[in-house]
């Protein structure tokens, strides 16, 4: 298998040569962007519009068909007030960030700054704070076929000693409904606030070739047509050089369909291969795609694999939901097992005055088998071979805590219809349950603490403020850098 890298520098040549025809934003939603999620899922489980809601980011096309095909409930006068504003906030995002229709053209450049007085331990779906200082400069082109953008970051005191990085640069390219891209792009898998067990945005987002459906419509086979709503995305990836096997690929694969409109499901697999010393043929890739050898002396690779499912309801204007997600280490059978898992129950679109409120409960737990009262501790995320672990620059790429940990969080989200979300969330943990110094990056013994975070996000036409404030009660002997209990972090976006 030819090098990664030359792969990208094929792609982006052969892109580059003709972008300059086309603009404007990435053809995909940020996974920064957390009441654009909140919104999005608040209208969807209303019934007006119906898209896969797991496989972050979501594709702007999608949202567009899905907006272009709104139910009936769409037309009647007694909309309630809170969902017509989330549609009024999904409608003015998708037109900042997406060529819509027989629209020319278009390009956006982006300032951002980020300052904190300290990295954060743990990230969640829409809150990742890194570094103490970043400041980017971007800028995007968005066409009928092709799109491209460069982001350019100077991070001041980084973890993984990187001080300037490309991460948030592509190139894609629109094929029939399918998008073909290669770029650092953020990724987060399954139906979690607080976690994603197999890919999220705990890590710097890894250089990678990719390729997805971009509308997400039904078969209209009247043998598939019960599958409803349906995404896939496939990408493979380059992990870092400075780790045990150096240049290690990452493989990653998410179907997710919604066969009911208030039920979603979605299977995911992610693998480690090849790198130097290893290797990296066509036979591996596929022994790697179907599971196949993994505990096997020369195996491919370190395999893992799970499924997810989200179910809702309505009761007047506000939604509930259960979500759980399952995801196993190692294959037996060509069937993932040792799971690690995760629950939540949601309460969505409370009214409060001209806003709303969404309520989250949310428990996981990283230990290999507890689930079924099997316990394999230092099996999640780990590896013989692949030493390094389940690791991207010394973050974990699944959950946040690591193995071996547990989490329970309660998170409310308040939505005020006149443009901004504010965020608590409270969360008790129990990290690296067993103390096994070298298995878990986030704490190197067994640690008990609590974690708060409140945050604002608000946005003002093409200005976009982020505030926020964290404290534990105490800090894990980690191999991180240093951090301190109590963090304050701002960021400021202004695009045109």
């Amino acid at each position: 298998m030819p090098e990664l890298r030359n792969i990208f520098i094929a792609f982006a040549c052969l892109m580059g040569g003709v972008i300059a025809a086309n603009g404007n934003a990435a053809p995909w939603t940020p996974t920064e962007d957390l009441r654009l999620r909140v919104e999005l899922q608040r209208v969807t489980d209303a019934g007006l519009i119906q898209i896969p809601l797991t496989s972050w980011p979501i594709p702007w096309a999608d949202i567009e068909y899905a907006l272009n095909h709104q139910s009936d409930d769409m037309i009647q006068p007694e909309l309630e007030k809170s969902l017509q504003s989330s549609l009024n906030y999904i409608r003015k995002e998708l037109a900042k960030n997406y060529k819509i229709g027989g629209e020319s053209a278009l390009r956006n450049t982006t300032y951002e700054a980020s300052v904190a007085n300290t990295s954060s331990l743990f990230n969640s779906f829409g809150h990742a704070v890194e570094q103490e200082a970043i400041v980017a400069l971007g800028t995007e082109w968005n066409g009928e076929i092709l799109s491209a953008g460069i982001e350019i970051q100077y991070a001041s005191n980084p973890i993984d000693e990187r001080n300037w990085r490309f991460d948030g640069s592509y190139v894609a390219a629109r094929l029939g409904n399918w998008n073909l891209a290669v770029g650092a792009t953020e990724r987060w898998w399954g139906p979690g606030w607080q976690s994603s067990l197999i890919l999220s945005n705990n890590p710097r987002p890894v250089p990678a070739i990719s390729f997805s459906r971009a509308v997400s419509h039904a078969p209209k086979s009247k043998w598939l047509h019960w599958i409803g709503p349906w995404h896939l995305i496939s990408f493979i990836g380059q992990l870092e050089q400075d780790r045990f096997i150096p240049e290690a690929k990452l493989f990653g694969m998410r179907f997710s369909f919604k066969p009911f409109p208030n039920f979603e499901f979605g299977f995911s697999r992610t693998a480690q291969f090849g790198g130097v010393g290893r290797s990296q043929t066509l036979g591996d890739l596929g022994r790697v795609f179907i599971g196949k050898d993994e505990n096997q002396a020369g195996g491919p690779g370190n395999q893992l694999g799970g499924f997810d499912a989200r179910f809702s309801w309505m009761v007047f204007e506000t939604s509930g939901a259960l979500y759980g997600q399952l995801i196993g280490e190692d294959e037996a059978g060509f069937l993932p097992s040792k799971y690690i898992f995760l629950a939540g129950l949601e309460l969505s679109g409370v009214p409060i005055n001209r806003s709303y409120l969404s309520l989250f409960f949310e428990y996981s737990d990283t230990l290999s088998g507890r689930i079924v009262n099997d316990e394999r501790p230092n099996t999640a995320y780990g590896h013989s071979v692949y030493r390094s672990g389940y690791h991207y620059r010394s973050r974990p790429i699944g959950s946040s805590f690591d193995n071996d940990s547990r989490s329970i969080t309660l998170g409310a989200m308040l939505v005020n219809n006149e443009g901004g979300l504010w965020k608590v969330a409270i969360s008790q943990l129990d990290l690296n349950t067993d103390g096994i110094t070298a298995s878990n990056q986030i704490s190197k013994k067994h640690h008990k603490l609590q974690h708060f975070v409140l945050n604002h996000q608000r946005t003002i036409n093409f200005t976009t403020l982020n505030l926020g404030i964290e404290w534990s009660s105490s800090i894990p002997d980690t191999n991180l850098a240093d951090t301190d209990r109590f963090g304050v972090y701002a960021s400021l976006g202004y695009r045109i």
